[in-house]
């Protein structure tokens, strides 16, 4: 009904290309549905790189004493 509305508005000021047919509202929900969709997209990529990035430290003795030094340069802590 609000599409509706809006639509005859804009067809009364001249402001739609192709006099409206094409012109669509999504709802609420749908935009929010679509913006939590890509955000979760983003963090999935970026815990799987962290995941890739635990095992490799974890690969050799070699590389985790060379990430421990690196935590105690950069932030002063101890490591366990």
């Amino acid at each position: 009904m609000l599409q509706k509305i809006l639509c005859e508005q804009l067809k009364l000021q001249n402001s739609l290309i192709c006099n409206g047919d094409y012109f669509y509202v999504r709802c609420n929900a749908h935009v929010l549905n679509i913006i939590v969709q890509e955000r979760l997209r983003v963090t999935s990529d970026a815990l799987r790189k962290i995941r890739e990035s635990i095992k490799y430290v974890r690969g050799s003795e070699a590389r985790k004493n060379a990430f421990k030094e690196c935590v105690i340069q950069v932030r002063g802590i101890t490591p366990k």
